[in-house]
């Protein structure tokens, strides 16, 4: 297992489709739990990233009662929206190597948030994402006993 990044992903996607199957609702996007648990050593990166994609949810939530938008077009033009904003702000927030946590997360974030609301997406990402890494750093250790 050479892969601790891809490992934690793999987790945070299954536990994400386990939690929307058990609660219906989305924990922020298919892959947005692992890539937080990857990223719980900068907490000020991540701060950032869902601090954006809070107000780009409620953002996102007044413009979409103005202007009628539908179905997967509501998650593109999410998506397009934090690209936007991590295009037109200074500096790397995503971190060196890493730069899906300054557009990818917001934006998949902003359209669950502008779904479901804010409580329901923030409280299954924080639990899903507490999981993926507490489960891939268990997988990680078992896999290391058996070299």
């Amino acid at each position: 297992m050479n892969d601790p990044d891809g490992i934690t992903i793999a987790i945070g996607i299954l536990l994400g489709m386990f939690y929307f199957r058990q609660t219906g609702e989305s924990p922020g996007g298919i892959i947005t739990p692992g890539l937080v648990a990857m990223r719980f050593s900068n907490p000020q990166a991540l701060c950032l990233s869902l601090g954006a994609a809070l107000l780009l949810g409620v953002a996102l939530r007044l413009f979409f009662r103005r202007f009628s938008v539908y179905g997967r077009q509501r998650v593109a033009f999410a998506m397009l929206c934090a690209l936007a904003v991590r295009l037109a702000l200074p500096g790397e927030w995503g971190g060196e190597g890493f730069p899906w946590l300054g557009w990818v997360v917001p934006g998949l974030v902003a359209a669950d948030v502008e779904r479901q609301g804010i409580a329901a997406t923030f409280s299954g990402l924080a639990s899903v994402s507490v999981a993926a890494s507490w489960g891939a750093s268990l997988v990680l250790a078992i896999a290391s006993g058996w070299r």
